[in-house]
C-alpha cells in the first residue's frame, strides 16, 4: 500500500549574461589581455551601440584575433530574448523550446514507505561510472522492512519498495528525454532497480536495470498529446529484511531530464 504526498519541487530560472573586459568564467578565472580598439557596430547600415542590462555602453574588444561581441546587447538588436542557465553554462537566444523536468511542478507522489525519497539532482553530482551532472531527478530506494525503511510486505508475503511521480503535460510537449544512471555511493550494499515512463497510464519506456557502475543510457521517447506522465522505480529482487546491516539502497538517476515543446 502506497503512501501520498502531494507536493512541489519546482527551480526559477534566474540569469545575467555577464561581460568584463578582462576575464572570462571557466572552472577557474584566469587574467587575460584584450585589444579595444573603437570598435563599431553597424546593423543594416546603421551604428549601434550595445549596452548592458543597466543601460551602460559596452565596448567590444579583440581577443586572440578574435572580435568578441556582448551577447545580451547583439540579442536585443535582434528584439531576441536572451536568458543565462547557471546550471548548465548555456546561453539561451530566443524562445527556449524545451522545459526542464527539475523545474516543473509535480501533481503527484507516491512511495512504498518511509524511507524511499525523491529530489532534484544536485550541481555536480558524480554518478557510479564517473560520469557528472548539474541536474536532473533522482530517487532513493532504501530496502528495508521496519519503521524508517522502504520497504513494504504485502498481505500475500511478497514485498514491495518503490517510488512514482506525476507530471501534467497537457499535451503541450512532443518527447522526454534524459539520461539513465545510478549515483555514486559509499553504500557497500546497492541494489538494482528500474524506470518505467508512462503516458496517460500507457508504458512508453523501461529503462535497462538500474545499477552501481552501470554506462548511463540515453533515452528518448515521444510524448504527443500525453497529458499525464508518470515516472514509477522499483527496487529489483527486494529482499525486505529487517536486519539494518542487510539493508540495500538504490539511487536510480534521470540525469538532464528535459520536455521539448512542440
Amino acid at each position: 500500500m502506497k503512501k501520498r504526498l502531494q507536493g512541489l519541487i519546482a527551480g526559477m530560472l534566474i540569469g545575467t549574461i555577464l561581460t568584463s573586459g578582462v576575464a572570462f568564467a571557466k572552472q577557474v578565472s584566469e587574467t587575460i589581455n584584450v585589444i579595444y580598439d573603437s570598435i563599431k557596430i553597424l546593423i543594416d547600415g546603421k551604428e549601434y551601440q550595445p549596452t548592458d542590462v543597466n543601460g551602460n555602453a559596452v565596448e567590444p574588444f579583440i581577443y586572440n584575433g578574435t572580435t568578441y561581441l556582448p551577447v545580451r546587447a547583439i540579442a536585443k538588436a535582434f528584439d531576441k530574448e536572451v536568458d543565462w542557465e547557471a546550471q548548465t553554462s548555456t546561453v539561451i537566444l530566443g524562445s527556449k523550446n524545451y522545459d526542464w523536468l527539475d523545474q516543473m511542478g509535480y501533481v503527484d507522489y507516491e512511495y512504498s514507505a518511509i524511507g524511499n525519497s525523491f529530489s532534484a539532482l544536485p550541481e555536480n553530482t558524480k554518478m557510479s561510472d564517473d560520469t557528472k551532472f548539474d541536474r536532473g531527478i533522482m530517487f532513493e530506494l532504501y530496502d528495508y522492512l521496519g519503521n524508517t525503511g522502504g520497504t513494504t510486505e504485502n498481505k500475500d508475503g511478497s514485498f514491495e519498495c518503490n517510488e512514482s511521480i506525476s507530471y501534467f503535460l497537457n499535451g503541450q510537449y512532443k518527447s522526454f528525454c534524459g539520461t539513465i544512471s545510478h549515483k555514486e555511493s559509499e553504500n557497500t550494499r546497492v541494489g538494482n532497480s528500474v524506470i518505467k515512463i508512462y503516458g496517460d497510464g500507457k508504458l512508453l519506456y523501461t529503462s535497462p536495470a538500474v545499477s552501481y557502475g552501470m554506462k548511463s543510457t540515453n533515452f528518448d521517447v515521444s510524448v504527443e498529446s500525453v497529458k499525464l506522465l508518470k515516472i514509477d522505480v522499483e527496487f529489483l529482487n527486494t529482499i525486505g529484511t529487517t536486519a539494518v546491516s542487510n539493508a540495500m539502497k538504490s539511487f536510480p538517476c534521470i540525469a538532464e531530464a528535459r520536455l521539448s515543446k512542440k
